[in-house]
């Protein structure tokens, strides 16, 4: 291989003396001045010599003499004024690439001498700056490897203005032919037909030309090999939209030609037939950066049988500011006979409505393997319609305006789409039969749409169900908020999953079996942790497929509730990307992913002494609830029997008994009488002759007239709620009574609850009672005055029951 010497940018003056074993000299980027034969003694053997920019103004001699084994010479960007002079490569016979680009030249016409290229036997490349009326000698005429000439301004400086008919008629080997950027106004008719070997040929960006010199530039051009043509911007950058009409490329239809080249020309319609009369060899058509509109002419590309790439990406783009002020471009006439008209299109080239639906059926070239229509301005409902392309293999319509999929777009005899980028369309609406035809399908794109509500819907996963060979699938900016389990349940062969920047906060999506998953991205999200049945999951593709996950920009729960999550995290640390990154949910947590095992231990022995103190405290409280719940049902007891009582009465389906002769027709009995047993004589043989035969109270006496069948407790609710008054014939037995203190409670809640009174309840207090003192029970009714003394002479009993029925009586 030998030796290879950088001396790239070293500020030399002069080149230096070096060993005769180096093969590779790179003196690029100096500040060297003269080339002489005498003062420099190059390695023989050397293969590579660059000395392009540097200062070089002079080449004296023969220099290159001794280089015999030179196959490439560099001598770009210096201001050599006598580059070009007989014998200079003599000795350079093997040499291949030659270039000597922008170098000063103030000739105004060039003819290169036999003599200067004549021993360049070998010569593939040439490399040169485009000099008004250049000519190319006969000796090129001996160059037969001659295969490229690159007079290319975009990397050099290329002024020809004008290409006669002669101008490269002694370039009969070339292949290959680059004259983009190089000022070209005019073209007479057939100068590239003089080259029978030419295959490329690149006249790309020479405003002046316009697409009115196209016939010239194309006349017969089958009499050569060409493959590649590039006309991109050969019109006005500024100015109303153009048209290709037929005659302009209608001398292409008898060449093999495979690419042609149409970009930024401005270009807004093709005339009807101008796609049909292409050359059926096209494989490669480039519409980009034009102001394409839809017409007839669409459907004529069909009849392209071996067209594979079509591109009209970039569409209705404004021209760059401030080009497209300060441009002196003219717009070209046309001087073709206008009267020339291509032949109408053919019916069988327009759509077909099929089917009792109305599909609508688009036929695409039979070959065509890539479509290229992204930022072109598509303002488009997607409909359900049906396309015939066999060989269709990458779609791309990013950036448009494709605001809804309703699908299903059906395709026809197609088994090979693999790829497909519609992101970036604003789309909000994505149907669940759009990928009906899509299980061959290996890259998805959807990024930047608002599909996250039609997502969410999708409970089932039917969007994507038919997507079987899925392997990258980005859905991230689409505004999810929630995914389905089964959103990619027959995605297998996935390897590749991007649901960043979204507003997902929690991870849900069934992946285990996914055997080729490599990487999930799920970064700038809403997660906060990931439920254990779905970190088992990662835990087994983290296994099997070495799979990694992109947490970052998730805010992450570090507290103790999540200590299982950050647990199974520091054990798997190593299959997440840039762990080191994340953050936590609140910023004064101190808990760092840097040191993620430390802040880990540290966040369980604070969370173990923090379970000791909660523990303690939730026994405590818990305690300390029970017993004020004890105080509380204590204290009000009745209150809550009472309520519990009063509500099943309102629900309790029974018949109503006839109201009776009383006081008061609003209650079924004045007197409800609680007493003891050991009072029944009392009640018999004194309360009910006083009270209900003498005075005409209703009086409800239990053991008279509780209805047999009945609970007890729902009798006493029964008699006291319907009943005007209750007397209490209290003794030393009623006080111990549970029953009787159950009625006199009742009672009580009655009277607050319902009657609003401090009459409802009175007592007959029996000289058993209050020559002992008063019950606690019953003090509180005892203060109010609610009571009537029963007294131990029998002359005073008159006066009692008289006291005791005005007392009844009373409302």
């Amino acid at each position: 291989m030998g030796i290879r010497v950088n001396c790239s940018k070293r500020n030399l003056s002069v080149i230096p003396n070096m060993n005769d074993s180096i093969t590779w000299i790179d003196l690029s980027k100096n500040k060297i001045e003269t080339i002489q034969s005498k003062s420099i003694k190059l390695p023989e053997k050397v293969i590579y010599l660059d000395l392009s920019e540097n200062n070089l103004t002079t080449v004296k001699g023969n220099p290159f003499k001794r280089l015999t084994k030179l196959r490439f010479l560099n001598l770009e960007g210096n201001q050599l004024e006598n580059l070009i002079y007989e014998k200079l490569f003599q000795s350079l016979s093997p040499l291949e690439v030659h270039n000597i680009k922008r170098n000063s030249d103030k000739k105004n016409t060039i003819v290169f001498p036999g003599d200067a290229f004549a021993n360049l036997s070998s010569i593939s490349t040439i490399k040169m700056n485009g000099i008004p009326n250049t000519r190319f000698g006969k000796s090129f005429l001996r160059l037969r490897n001659l295969k490229v000439l690159d007079m290319s301004g975009i990397a050099g400086n290329c002024i020809v203005e004008y290409i006669d008919s002669k101008m490269f008629s002694n370039l009969r080997f070339l292949g290959v032919l680059d004259l983009s950027y190089c000022n070209v106004n005019d073209i007479d008719k057939g100068s590239f037909s003089n080259m029978p070997k030419l295959k490329h040929l690149n006249i790309s960006y020479n405003r002046q030309l316009g697409f009115a010199s196209m016939p010239n530039v194309t006349y017969h051009l089958n009499k050569t090999k060409i493959k590649s043509l590039n006309i991109n911007g050969v019109n006005c950058i500024a100015g109303v939209g153009t048209e290709i009409k037929c005659h302009h490329l209608l001398s292409l239809k008898y060449t093999n030609l495979t690419e042609l080249y149409v970009a930024s020309n401005r270009l807004e319609i093709l005339e009807p037939g101008v796609a049909r009369n292409l050359p059926k060899t096209l494989e490669i058509l480039w519409f980009a950066e034009n102001k394409l509109t839809t017409a007839l002419y669409v459907l004529e590309f069909s009849t392209l049988e071996n067209l594979r790439v079509f591109n009209m990406s970039v569409q209705k783009h404004p021209p760059k500011f401030p080009y497209s002020i300060i441009d002196k471009c003219k717009v070209k006439k046309e001087s073709y006979n206008d009267d020339f008209h291509c032949h109408e299109v053919a019916n069988s080239h327009t759509s077909k409505i099929i089917g009792s639906d109305q599909i609508v059926t688009w036929d695409f070239p039979p070959n065509l393997e890539e479509i290229y229509a992204y930022s072109s301005q598509i303002h488009l409902k997607v409909p359900n319609f049906s396309v015939s392309a066999p060989s269709l293999r990458i779609v791309n319509i990013h950036n448009n305006f494709l605001y809804s999929f309703e699908g299903p777009v059906y395709i026809k005899s197609s088994n090979n789409l693999i790829t497909l980028d519609i992101s970036n369309n604003f789309c909000s609406h994505l149907s669940p039969l759009l990928f009906k035809d899509g299980g061959q399908i290996k890259k998805i794109n959807i990024s930047h749409n608002d599909i996250g509500l039609d997502l969410e819907k999708d409970v089932m996963g039917k969007t994507f169900e038919p997507l079987l060979s899925l392997e990258n699938f980005d859905i991230s900016f689409c505004r999810i908020s929630k995914l389905s389990n089964l959103v990619l349940t027959n995605s297998s062969k996935l390897k590749y999953l991007n649901v960043s920047n979204n507003q997902i906060s929690r991870w849900n999506v069934k992946i285990d079996h996914m055997t080729n998953l490599s990487l999930i991205d799920i970064s700038q999200n809403r997660i906060r942790s990931i439920d254990e049945k779905y970190l088992v999951h990662l835990e087994n593709a983290f296994q099997k497929s070495k799979l990694m996950v992109d947490l970052s920009g998730n805010l992450l729960g570090c507290s103790c509730d999540n200590q299982i999550f950050l647990k199974w995290l520091v054990i798997n640390k190593a299959y997440f990307l840039d762990i080191q990154q994340y953050q936590c949910s609140f910023d004064k947590i101190s808990f760092s992913f840097q040191d993620l095992d430390s802040s880990f231990l540290l966040l369980e022995n604070s969370c173990r002494s923090f379970l000791t103190w909660y523990l303690t405290g939730s026994v405590s409280l818990a305690v300390c609830i029970s017993f004020l719940t004890g105080i509380f049902l204590v204290r009000n007891r009745w209150k809550i029997r009472y309520i519990v009582y009063k509500t099943k009465l309102k629900f309790r389906a029974r018949d109503r008994l006839n109201v009776h002769n009383s006081t008061n027709l609003n209650y079924e009995y004045d007197v409800f009488l609680s007493y003891t047993g050991m009072e029944r004589t009392f009640v018999v043989k004194e309360a009910i002759p006083r009270l209900e035969i003498n005075a005409g109270l209703r009086l409800l006496v239990r053991d008279r007239d509780y209805l047999p069948g009945l609970s007890k407790v729902n009798c006493t609710m029964t008699g006291i709620h319907e009943s005007r008054k209750v007397l209490c014939v209290v003794s030393k037995r009623f006080s111990k009574s549970k029953w009787r203190d159950f009625e006199l409670n009742m009672a009580k809640v009655e009277e607050i609850k319902d009657r609003e009174s401090t009459d409802f309840v009175l007592l007959i207090l029996l000289p058993e009672v209050y020559n002992n003192g008063y019950p606690s029970k019953v003090m509180d009714l005892v203060k109010r005055d609610s009571f009537i003394e029963y007294p131990e002479e029998s002359c005073a009993h008159g006066d009692f029951w008289e006291k005791l029925i005005k007392m009844l009586m009373n409302d």
